[in-house]
């Protein structure tokens, strides 16, 4: 890993200067001894044992590995118009980015094939899901997102797309992404919204499925503007989006479509209906995900 990324990074446990070997690092305040393997530090400061729901996440978020790079799934494909329109809201940015919960990667790939120069730093739990992120991101960190492995005020933006849904304890999560961002920094948050009848199928199709924890949650309009701003920060912009691309392509990958139709063109064809919705619902009444961009104050 370079210096300038080794420099952003600081002890989960008390926020102190990590010293680098080429397979492990230190803790020089509290004397916390993490490891780098495959150049990836190592610093989830061992989550799985503090908290159940963290572990059960991690367990769920093993079984959805496979799913999250399978190449027929026209999910993963329709995901990828999701991102050009995060990545739009980002703009142009020259210091790094942190994407959380990046998983196995799909925003920097989309930012590279867009050619969009973002110098994005990827952090997740699960290192297994890390291993397949090499495309578009600087650097990539095993962390926890209740205790960042970063120092304070270190980041102008970043991107936390999918993943306050999947949190245990998201006051604490939002507070730790408060403290790594600059002020005056930007933060684009992408979540499902909660729609009583969907929450209904999604809990008959995903009951008993190794790939989802009891503690998956959907969001409230108003929860989820308000989760944000009881943290401190300001929201400049906030949507309902996507109303048929998630449950459509969900449904598609159910049945397998991608093992017979064209799951490119499919995709950009959900693509394509959501905006056309979106154009129609200036209410944001039927969009089934929720998108903020918000700000800490500078």
């Amino acid at each position: 890993m370079e210096e300038r990324y080794q420099a952003l990074l600081a002890c989960p446990r008390c926020h102190g200067d990590l010293r680098f070997t080429p397979v492990s690092c230190t803790c020089e305040a509290c004397g916390a001894e993490f490891l780098v393997d495959a150049g990836i530090p190592r610093l989830n400061d061992d989550a799985l044992s503090r908290d159940r729901r963290i572990a059960d996440e991690w367990n769920a978020q093993r079984h959805a590995h496979c799913l999250y790079t399978d190449p027929r799934s026209v999910l993963n494909k329709w995901e990828e118009g999701v991102l050009e329109r995060i990545l739009e809201w980002l703009g142009d940015l020259a210091t790094p980015v942190l994407d959380v919960g990046c998983g196995v990667g799909h925003l920097g790939r989309v930012a590279l094939e867009a050619d969009r120069r973002l110098d994005i730093v990827g952090v997740d739990l699960m290192s297994e899901l890390l291993l397949d992120a090499r495309t578009g991101y600087g650097a990539l960190i095993e962390g926890d997102v209740h205790r960042l492995p970063f120092k304070n005020g270190v980041f102008a933006a970043m991107v936390v797309s999918n993943t306050l849904h999947h949190v245990a304890d998201r006051p604490s999560a939002l507070a730790e992404l408060v403290r790594v961002l600059a002020p005056g920094g930007q933060v684009i948050c992408y979540d499902p919204r909660r729609v009583p009848p969907i929450e209904a199928i999604k809990g008959l199709v995903r009951r008993n499925h190794e790939a989802f924890s009891a503690h998956h949650y959907a969001f409230e309009p108003v929860e989820y503007r308000t989760m944000l701003e009881d943290v401190g920060l300001r929201v400049d912009r906030y949507v309902a989006v996507d109303p048929l691309g998630p449950l459509l392509a969900t449904a598609l990958d159910l049945v397998h479509a991608g093992d017979t139709v064209d799951r490119d063109r499919v995709a950009s064809m959900l693509v394509a209906a959501d905006r056309a919705v979106e154009r129609r619902d200036r209410r944001g009444a039927v969009g089934l995900m929720l998108l903020a961009l918000a700000r800490k104050p500078g």
